[in-house]
């Protein structure tokens, strides 16, 4: 699949690594009939044996866009495939953690969504150490949305009325649950949410952040008016604030004529790091669906 002469090199590459005293947050990309099963188990166990130097490994599903002419046969997971992959891999997480005191193998968030299973309390992401590979994101945002700082007064004395949250297919049902109690930290202004699909690159991708700039554009147009702001998601940008179709909010906010900036930081303000409060306000549970045969 890789279509590399050098990808069976990876232990090689590990080693030499770790001799360079490099601490690595590793991936395991699980595609559907190649690499999971036993193969899952021996990859998690055989990373665990480089800890601490391997300092953890997350498992993701594979991601496939809507353009696939001419490449290898790749399947998606089904949910069934979803939930088996992430209730073995907390199983295995329960072993790593009596033998190396962590956790040490985390499921993804993308796949705990299509999985519909409850999204794990802060403790369970230890030091969060994976949250840039999508392990942890929904916690962390539910609880800023609990305990940071509202901003409602400053955006409303900028003569906001009303603010737009916009995110992906897999948050979307999420932050739609959670909105009318967010609204309650909020009484100076209004919280609208859109949830877009992902036209860039197609069917299955719905994480937020592989959006491009032109099909947030076209979400939220026809939707703002004056007065307005729009947020969409900060993981969706770069260090220099470029989307992957290389749009940027700027342009966005030229063509809506509304402010539109990326992130949370303009809307509430850090809070409890990492986890804080795990109480009613973000107890999360996927929502329920039904299990294909």
């Amino acid at each position: 699949m890789l279509k590399s002469k050098r990808a069976g090199e990876i232990r090689d590459r590990i080693e030499q690594m770790l001799a360079g005293g490099i601490t690595l947050h590793t991936q395991i990309v699980v595609v559907p009939g190649v690499n999971d099963g036993e193969v899952l188990r021996d990859t998690i166990f055989g990373l665990a044996q480089y800890h601490p130097g391997v300092a953890s490994v997350s498992v993701v599903p594979v991601g496939l866009t809507g353009h696939r002419q001419n490449l290898p046969d790749v399947r998606t997971l089904a949910r069934v495939d979803s939930r088996s992959v992430a209730r073995t891999v907390r199983r295995y997480g329960r072993t790593m953690k009596r033998r190396l005191g962590n956790t040490f193998c985390f499921v993804a968030d993308e796949l705990l969504v299509h999985a519909a299973l409850p999204i794990p309390p802060a403790s369970y992401y230890g030091d969060f150490g994976q949250l840039e590979n999508g392990v942890g994101m929904i916690r962390d945002t539910l609880t800023r949305f609990a305990t940071g700082t509202p901003k409602g007064r400053a955006i409303r004395e900028r003569g906001i009325e009303r603010v737009w949250m916009v995110t992906g297919e897999s948050f979307g049902g999420e932050l739609r649950r959670q909105l009318p109690r967010l609204q309650t930290r909020f009484p100076e202004i209004s919280l609208e949410m859109v949830e877009v699909k992902n036209k860039l690159f197609g069917r299955p991708v719905t994480v937020g952040g592989l959006l491009g700039g032109k099909d947030l554009l076209e979400a939220c147009r026809g939707r703002v008016r004056p007065r307005d702001m729009v947020l969409v998601p900060g993981e969706a940008v770069n260090e220099n604030g470029v989307f992957l179709d290389e749009w940027t909010p700027d342009k966005m906010s030229k063509e809506l004529g509304v402010p539109v900036a990326y992130g949370w930081d303009p809307l509430i303000g850090v809070g409890a790091a990492h986890g804080g409060l795990e109480g009613t306000f973000i107890d999360v549970e996927a929502e329920p669906a039904p299990v294909p045969a």
